[in-house]
């Protein structure tokens, strides 16, 4: 058994608010069909081709009304459909109401902020046991707002439909074994060692904003900037492939704003 974290594509197309909603604030893995007010969403920049899975929010997918064809019948009982306004476009929100407390909190690494507070995976396992064939998509009770995780049938029914938009990041495998689970965290933590002590890591926020303003890109830590084709910040995260997950997004964790920043 394979889990996989969906991500958005850096080829969607990106959708904004005018401001932001509360109730946005309130997708955490409930239902919400019957208080659900649809509102209005817009394409951010016109370069961008994908629009089965308009980038949004990381907890949130969303889809268009060709994708929601595709889908539906495949993802009954596991999400809500809830539509968006657009002038030219339908679009829906992918509410998923599949929450299983399914992780392996002995085995899993976590990350906690100053107080204490969990705040991440930084390694996360799954108790297989917890997770039926028919979760294809769900989300965890620590995170529902963060995640989406989905199961090889899901990726698999992506690939084959001719959708474009998600992609997928391997977060958990059940066959391999500890030992090689350990191998890959130890290159990882090299390879943010080698970032965090490097000599060259001495850029203010400020410094590495105006860098990467002349289209180049920055590193510290697990993280990188850069900009899309749109002039965009794009956030990535590295996982454990040392690849980067990136989202578009207007929201800076503040963590960020302390880091010392290098050339990428």
């Amino acid at each position: 058994m394979k889990i996989w974290k969906i991500t958005s594509s850096e080829k969607n197309i990106v959708l904004t608010i005018s401001e932001w909603i509360d109730f946005l604030d309130n997708i955490r893995g409930q239902s919400l069909i019957k208080e659900w007010i649809p509102f209005e969403v817009f394409i951010e920049g016109s370069k961008k081709k994908y629009k089965d899975f308009p980038s949004f929010l990381p907890g949130a997918p969303v889809i268009n009304i060709e994708a929601k064809k595709k889908i539906e019948s495949f993802l009954e009982g596991k999400v809500e459909f809830l539509s968006l306004i657009h002038e030219n476009y339908s679009f829906f929100l992918l509410n998923i109401t599949n929450v299983i407390d399914c992780v392996d909190q002995n085995k899993s690494i976590a990350e906690f902020s100053k107080k204490g507070k969990k705040t991440n995976y930084k390694k996360i396992y799954f108790n297989k046991e917890l997770i039926n064939t028919n979760d294809k998509i769900f989300k965890i009770p620590e995170f529902p707002s963060k995640y989406c995780f989905v199961s090889d049938e899901f990726k698999e029914f992506i690939e084959n439909s001719s959708l474009h938009g998600p992609d997928f990041d391997l977060v958990w495998d059940s066959e391999l074994d500890e030992e090689t689970e350990l191998y890959q965290q130890q290159i990882y933590d090299e390879y943010i060692y080698s970032i965090n002590n490097s000599v060259d890591l001495s850029m203010s926020w400020e410094e590495a904003m105006n860098h990467i303003n002349q289209n180049k890109a920055v590193v510290s830590d697990r993280w990188k900037l850069k900009l899309d084709q749109d002039r965009n910040i794009l956030l990535g995260q590295l996982n454990m492939d040392l690849q980067y997950d990136f989202v578009s997004s207007k929201y800076i964790p503040p963590i960020l704003l302390d880091l010392k920043w290098k050339k990428a």
